[in-house]
């Protein structure tokens, strides 16, 4: 809404664009796909999951995400809107079974071992992704995404600033491009200057929604 009024002040755009980014009919952004996608699956993730039982509603999810996959593929909306989206049902099913899964790792000394293969995965996937490009990217973001679960059970990242990065985030993502979007149209600085302004803003504003977030939650 913020974004939308700037820019109709700013005639960027006509009153109908203004009309479509303020209901979210269109997206002022390419990153907001991500509003889009996660209101799509937790949509069929309560509608599933509060209609049959888990087994079943995993078995369905997984499905539903492969039509969506193969949809926004023949729509031609780009790699980014579905490359991600097999972690949901990878992410349900271990949710739902993650106590027989850590028995099985424990047990067959296993455990370990996927630590140290997850962290091989990570940093090969951020230092050399062209390696792993014979692979569909939705696997690839499976792969990444059991990694960090991996480590993650074993290290515990207890500590203010990774509190607060854990906090905002969801409210980061959603808002860095709008933000940025607003200071290329007022400024063509490219510094790094310019850049550490655009950070400390963008954490600011990010600490500011979540706690209006929370705020609001209190209520509802």
């Amino acid at each position: 809404a913020v974004c939308s009024i700037f820019f109709q002040f700013t005639n960027k755009d006509g009153l109908p664009d203004f009309l479509l980014f303020f209901t979210s009919l269109k997206l002022i952004d390419g990153t907001s796909w991500f509003v889009v996608s996660i209101f799509i699956f937790y949509s069929a993730f309560y509608v599933l999951f509060t209609n049959v039982d888990r087994v079943k509603g995993i078995v369905i999810l997984f499905v539903f995400t492969v039509m969506y996959i193969l949809l926004c593929r023949y729509l031609e909306l780009g790699t980014w809107v579905y490359k991600s989206v097999l972690c949901f049902p990878v992410g349900a099913l271990i949710g739902n079974y993650e106590c027989f899964f850590n028995t099985v790792l424990k047990k067959f000394k296993l455990f370990w071992f996927g630590v140290i293969a997850s962290v091989i995965a990570i940093l090969v996937i951020m230092t050399h992704p062209e390696l792993l490009l014979r692979l569909p990217t939705p696997a690839i973001c499976v792969i990444f995404a059991i990694s960090v679960y991996f480590v993650l059970s074993v290290v515990e990242l207890n500590s203010p600033v990774s509190d607060l990065l854990g906090r905002l985030s969801l409210d980061a993502y959603l808002i860095h491009m709008k933000l940025m979007l607003i200071f290329s149209y007022v400024t063509a600085l490219s510094s790094f200057v310019w850049f550490a302004f655009y950070f400390f803003s963008l954490i600011a504003l990010s600490l500011f929604f979540n706690r209006a977030h929370r705020k609001i939650g209190s209520y509802i």
